[in-house]
């Protein structure tokens, strides 16, 4: 007898995506109630304030948003007092992207507002198993500010990458040696 019930999908990219869409939905709708254009606006703003000192170039490729994107969000943050753009003393063709008092307080309450959708969205969980989930995430991802996720194809998921003197090389692993 065929099961009635719909088969689960297994593909982890359609799973990953899903899953990122409906937070996604969720979090540009406390981004829009709190008068931002969405979600990509306050991801901007927190990020102008978790990293500070970014030129306008570093902060679109750390959070993969294109240039263009980028000056337009930048454009309506600044426009709305959120945000503020200095020249960089370094270089006088950048410019570094601060976020004000005002895109402060913003940003706090919506991080709170955040922090509901996602335990909402996680409430079929138990706390065990949604601390696992940001672990492996959080390795999938890979560290903050890095080019890409610690997992490889060619390597197992470790917390950080091991450093060269704490892997015991092919030409003296045999010797119970360590480079």
């Amino acid at each position: 007898m065929d099961d009635p019930s719909p088969a689960r999908p297994t593909d982890l990219t359609w799973l990953l995506i899903r899953a990122a869409q409906h937070l996604r939905a969720e979090l540009d709708s406390v981004a829009r109630a709190h008068g931002l254009a969405g979600l990509r606006d306050w991801v901007v703003l927190a990020a102008l304030d978790a990293h500070r000192g970014r030129t306008q170039l570093q902060l679109g490729g750390e959070l993969g948003v294109d240039k263009t994107t980028l000056t337009l969000v930048l454009d309506r943050l600044e426009r709305d007092g959120l945000a503020v753009r200095r020249n960089d003393p370094a270089d006088r063709r950048a410019r570094i992207p601060e976020i004000t008092d005002d895109g402060r307080a913003l940003q706090g309450r919506i991080a709170l507002a955040r922090d509901r959708a996602e335990a909402a969205l996680l409430s079929c969980c138990t706390d065990q198993e949604q601390q696992q989930l940001r672990s492996l995430l959080t390795r999938l991802a890979g560290p903050t500010g890095a080019g890409g996720p610690v997992c490889t194809a060619a390597a197992a998921c470790t917390e950080a990458p091991a450093r060269t003197e704490d892997r015991a090389t092919p030409t003296n692993r045999d010797r119970g040696e360590t480079a």
